[in-house]
C-alpha cells in the first residue's frame, strides 16, 4: 500500500533517537530532500539505495547523511514528543489512520516508562480499541463509539499545540537558497532518472556474476 504522508526532518531525528528507525522511511526523506533542491554526497547516497534494505548500511549513511544537511540530534525526551507531534500532524492531515497512530503512541508509551506526556493518548487508544471490539469502555469518561474520533482529534490538536518547537532548526539549506536561485523546473524528475540509473550501476556491480567481465 502506497504511503500518502510525508517522512519530514523531524520525524526522522526522532524516530533515530528512539531506536524506531525504518528504513524505507530514511531513503524516502533523503530522496525528498533532493527533490527539494538539497544536495550532498551521502545525501545521493543513502537517496539511491532500493529494497530489499541492509539496516547497517542504512543507518550508517543516515547518521552521515543528517551531518552533512546540518539536522540536530534529540534528546531522548525532545524526541518523544517531536516523534508523537509529527504522527498526529499526520493523522489531523488525514494522511495517517487513527487507530495505527494510536497504537504506535500507546507502545511508545509503555517503552519509555510511561511517558507523562503520552498518558491522555495511551488512554484513548484503550478507549478507541474497546469502543470498537466491545462497544464501550472506561478509559476515557464520556467517550462513546460515536465521539471517540472527535475526542481523539480535539486532543490531537491540543498536543500539537501545547509546547513551542522551532520546526527551521531542522530544515537543511537547500543548493539554490545557498546561492539565491529558484529550484529548476523539472528537478524532481531529473532527480528520479538519475537516481534509477545509480541504482541500475550498483546492483551491476553487487551482482557476483559479473566479477571478472570486460
Amino acid at each position: 500500500m502506497e504511503r500518502r504522508y510525508t517522512i519530514t526532518t523531524e520525524r526522522v531525528v526522532a524516530e533515530r533517537a528512539l531506536g524506531r528507525t525504518r528504513d524505507e522511511h530514511c531513503v524516502d526523506w533523503a530522496i525528498g530532500l533532493l527533490e527539494q533542491g538539497a544536495s550532498g554526497h551521502y545525501l545521493q547516497m543513502l537517496a539511491s539505495l532500493s529494497p530489499p534494505f541492509n539496516g547497517f548500511e542504512v543507518d550508517r549513511l543516515l547518521e552521515r547523511t543528517l551531518r552533512e544537511v546540518g539536522a540536530s540530534e534529540l534528546a531522548r525526551e525532545d524526541a518523544v514528543y517531536v516523534y508523537a507531534r509529527e504522527r498526529l500532524l499526520s493523522l489531523l492531515a488525514g494522511t495517517e489512520g487513527m487507530a495505527a497512530t494510536l497504537d504506535a503512541l500507546g507502545s511508545l508509551y509503555r517503552d519509555e516508562d510511561h511517558a507523562p506526556l503520552l498518558k491522555d493518548l495511551y488512554l484513548l487508544n484503550l478507549a478507541y480499541q474497546d469502543l470498537y471490539t466491545i462497544g464501550e469502555s472506561w478509559y476515557w469518561p464520556g467517550a462513546t463509539k460515536e465521539n471517540i474520533q472527535s475526542i481523539v482529534l480535539e486532543r490531537a490538536r491540543e498536543f500539537v499545540e501545547s509546547k513551542p518547537w522551532r520546526l527551521e532548526r531542522f530544515a537543511p539549506a537547500t543548493a539554490s537558497q545557498k546561492d539565491g536561485r529558484r529550484p529548476l523546473r523539472g528537478a524532481a524528475q531529473k532527480i528520479r532518472s538519475f537516481l534509477t540509473r545509480v541504482r541500475a550501476v550498483f546492483r551491476h556491480s553487487r551482482d557476483p556474476g559479473q566479477i571478472g567481465r570486460r
